[in-house]
């Protein structure tokens, strides 16, 4: 005996034949209409499990007087789908029509509205009539150029194009390689561009050859799209990059591969294509016969290769086409990261997304088992020097990044070499060990060009601290706050009860405890803080200070500070984060020494 369904399987199915009802209702009132029979359903093109579909006459267009409405078995959490019959006649004709005929009316992520479902889907149809009359009158066909490249991905064939450097510039020719064999396919503009693409991919191929950027001034439309061999040869001429003839002889030798890029109202869109047929045998020709116009007349009217262009230069990975002003600051910066921790490997991590493209990363550490409960490195980097490992972890998440990476305490690098540090751009210091943190404040007090952040957790992680000591002595240092021993005058948390400090079995086994969650918000904020200092945004040396959850911090027998209880007085404000100048402290000996006569 079959079970009896679940509640909840009977409610959603009742549900969903009371929509359906409601929607046949309202299309039946507007529209000359007709339910599709269970058989019919099967030959729709395969979008999803179809739970009813109607075919809706409209009549306002006689060339397409009709449409297909459907719902899926999730209406109406889902919203409907609207075909357009006989697709192969409407695709790449009509704007907003894709290949199987679906008509893109609503955003992936509109709903509607779930209680008045019939009258929401006869809105949806009406969207529909509407953009079948404007596509048939011509009057949207720039929406072909706003949406290029969702056109050009329903005709792509294999080998995706990635594109490593800008789309941008006059028309030229750039440089090639295979990172995967005859399916993916990098360009850039020079071999050192490219060469960690090729890195990055085990069978990829060094060996280079050219394609052909093109620029266009105006926008192509579908009837202009590329379809032959000779097409390719005509945009490529067009483009002042060679002679057709002799662009059919290199293709005849080399892969060709055009990609071509224009302004499109929402960026810029950029598709790629290549010749196909050149390499079969030519029967009745000598190889020395064999000239470029040969091979026009007899394989130019073969259909081309199309082929979509993903975009893997920094610039779009980063912004993905944005205006940010303060973008090329970034990209461009120097970071060295001191301490390749639980915090500091994060921090990293958050700048590298952000689009800084150059680490020096320095940590003496290794990564043992204690550390992958809170650490960006997992089990499989356990034995391996923390530095190297968070410095092959950036670059294989943007192989675009330069990352080098210093297994000397920094003390060590101070003393010995100081020259590595003065060219960076930035520091970032996150070591939470005084000896190495208080020799690079000296260092940096004394001879840093370039600002240096120090961040550092409070137990639990239920306070953190980034400190921007600025290169110009305008505001104190670190040992503004510290006494000798390295440990801070005004920290936020008082703590009752056990160590806040705990011990493992062995000696000198000390760790700060605290978990992933509750540090993320300061490891962002000194991000941040980061940021704010490589785009000038902030001159002066600075604090900034994250306060956490004070029920949190009452869990563990903790209560906020006198100093700092005035910015946790709302008790609807869970955590925040506070920004004060950090002024020189007239007892510290690094900020009030005289100059040397």
């Amino acid at each position: 005996m079959d079970p009896a369904p679940r509640p909840e399987k009977r409610f959603f199915e009742k549900r969903l034949w009371l929509s359906i009802e409601k929607v046949e209702a309202a299309l039946s009132a507007a529209y000359q209409t007709r339910r599709f029979a269970d058989e019919e359903l099967a030959k729709l093109p395969a979008l999803s499990s179809y739970a009813a579909a109607w075919e809706v006459v409209h009549q306002r267009t006689e060339q397409a007087p009709s449409l297909i409405v459907t719902v899926d078995l999730g209406f109406p959490a889902t919203p409907p789908t609207v075909l357009v019959p006989d697709s192969e006649r409407w695709f790449l004709k009509i704007p907003h029509v894709d290949k199987r005929g679906t008509f893109c009316i609503l955003p992936w992520h509109a709903v509607i509205d779930q209680l008045n479902c019939g009258a929401a889907v006869r809105e949806v149809v009406e969207q529909g009539i509407a953009l079948m009359i404007k596509g048939l009158s011509g009057a949207n066909q720039n929406e072909f150029v706003r949406e290029t490249e969702g056109y050009w991905t329903q005709i792509k064939e294999s080998p995706e194009i990635v594109a490593v450097c800008e789309m941008a510039g006059s028309s030229r020719w750039v440089k090639a390689v295979w990172i995967k064999p005859e399916t993916r396919l990098a360009f850039g503009e020079t071999l050192d561009e490219l060469a960690p693409w090729v890195n990055f991919f085990p069978n990829g191929d060094n060996r280079a050859f050219e394609v052909a950027f093109v620029w266009k001034d105006s926008p192509l439309r579908p009837a202009e799209y590329p379809a032959t061999n000779a097409d390719i040869f005509k945009i490529v001429s067009e483009a002042g990059l060679g002679e057709p003839a002799r662009l059919a002889y290199c293709a005849w030798k080399l892969p060709f591969f055009v990609i071509i890029a224009f302004q499109t109202g929402e960026g810029v869109a950029a598709i790629a294509a290549s010749v196909k047929g050149f390499h079969q045998p030519i029967t009745g020709f000598r190889p020395q016969s064999i000239n470029g116009e040969v091979l026009i007349k007899l394989r130019g009217g073969f259909p081309c290769g199309r082929h979509i262009v993903e975009r893997a230069n920094p610039d779009w990975v980063h912004w993905r086409g944005g205006t940010d002003e303060d973008r090329s600051a970034i990209s461009a910066a120097k970071v060295t990261v001191v301490g390749c921790g639980a915090v500091g490997a994060d921090v990293a991590m958050l700048l590298a997304k952000a689009g800084v493209g150059r680490f020096a990363l320095v940590d003496h550490d290794m990564v043992t088992m204690d550390n992958i409960g809170r650490h960006l490195l997992g089990a499989s980097t356990v034995g391996e020097g923390k530095a190297q490992a968070v410095a092959h972890a950036l670059s294989q998440h943007f192989p675009h990044l330069k990352a080098r990476y210093c297994t000397e305490k920094v003390e060590t690098l101070c003393r010995a070499n100081g020259e590595t540090l003065a060219e960076q751009d930035l520091i970032i210091c996150m070591t939470a060990d005084w000896v190495g943190e208080s020799v690079l404040n000296m260092w940096a007090r004394k001879f840093a060009t370039k600002p240096v952040i120090f961040g550092w957790l409070e137990p639990h992680g239920l306070a953190g601290h980034a400190l921007l000591v600025t290169a110009n002595g305008n505001g104190g240092c670190l040992a503004c706050g510290r006494n000798e021993g390295g440990e801070v005058r005004n920290p936020v948390i008082d703590w009752a009860g056990e160590p806040q400090f705990r011990k493992v079995p062995a000696c000198g086994g000390w760790f700060t405890p605290h978990g992933a969650i509750d540090s993320g918000p300061t490891k962002e904020m000194i991000a941040q803080l980061a940021l704010d200092a490589l785009t000038g945004t902030v001159t002066e040396s600075t604090l900034r200070t994250f306060i956490g959850d004070r029920r949190r911090i009452q869990s563990h027998d903790g209560t906020v500070r006198e100093p700092w209880q005035r910015y946790t007085g709302d008790d609807s404000i869970l955590s925040r984060t506070v920004g004060q100048p950090w002024p020189a402290n007239p007892q510290c000996p690094w900020c009030n020494r005289r100059p040397k006569s």
